[in-house]
């Protein structure tokens, strides 16, 4: 089958499609290359009491998501809940998908993402 177009990590990246987040991941203990959709940054950036930012959710969705991994190191799809609080101070719960595969270079990265996202 003959390859018409592709669109690589690095372009989504570049794209604002996906967001690099492996810095920030590399205090949790995280190794491989680690972006987020521009779906889930919305959630995380937006619709939080005054007193919450970005990188505190940020750091939750990455700490939960490490605890996650530990418990299933064979798996390359893994779902979890995160329970965030809203602009009006109610609880919500965020349904969110990690996925290990191979990136441009065929080499392991994860792509965080909300659940319903593919």
């Amino acid at each position: 089958m003959e390859i018409f177009h592709s669109y690589t990590r690095k372009q989504a990246i570049q794209d604002g499609v996906l967001i690099d987040i492996t810095e920030e991941s590399k205090e949790f203990g995280f190794v491989y290359p680690i972006a987020i959709t521009d779906g889930l940054f919305a959630e995380l950036a937006s619709n939080k009491p005054e007193y919450e930012t970005y990188l505190a959710r940020l750091n939750d969705a990455l700490m939960l998501l490490y605890l996650k991994i530990t418990h299933c190191k064979d798996e390359s799809i893994v779902f979890y809940d995160m329970l965030i609080t809203n602009a009006k101070g109610q609880k919500e719960t965020l349904s969110l998908k990690c996925i290990c595969d191979g990136g441009d270079d065929g080499k392991p990265v994860l792509t965080l993402m909300m659940s319903s996202e593919s």
